[in-house]
């Protein structure tokens, strides 16, 4: 039967738990990077989805702008041509 001295034993323990401990710390450090990563790829996804957005209204306005400077114009043309006509009676 072999006898291993008792501080062996204990900084054989101690060695473990420090190895433990540093795989741990690794493990955690490399979750908050993978975290951190996963957040940033969500920012930057959610702005670009609000500049799509935000250029789509715009468009969609400036549509809308065209089309209400058309209309404008069309009644404009629309009242001249009937005050022409009533003119002519």
């Amino acid at each position: 039967m072999v006898v291993v001295p008792f501080w062996h034993l204990s900084w054989h323990c101690w060695k473990k738990i420090q190895g433990a401990e540093r795989a741990a710390a690794l493990d955690m450090a490399a979750t908050k990077r993978a975290c951190a990563l996963q957040l940033e790829d969500l920012h930057v996804e959610q702005s670009r989805k609000v500049a799509d957005l935000e250029q789509t209204m715009a468009s969609q306005v400036d549509a809308l702008a065209t089309e209400l400077t058309k209309l404008k114009e069309q009644e404009e043309y629309d009242a001249t041509m009937l005050a022409r006509y009533m003119e002519r009676d």
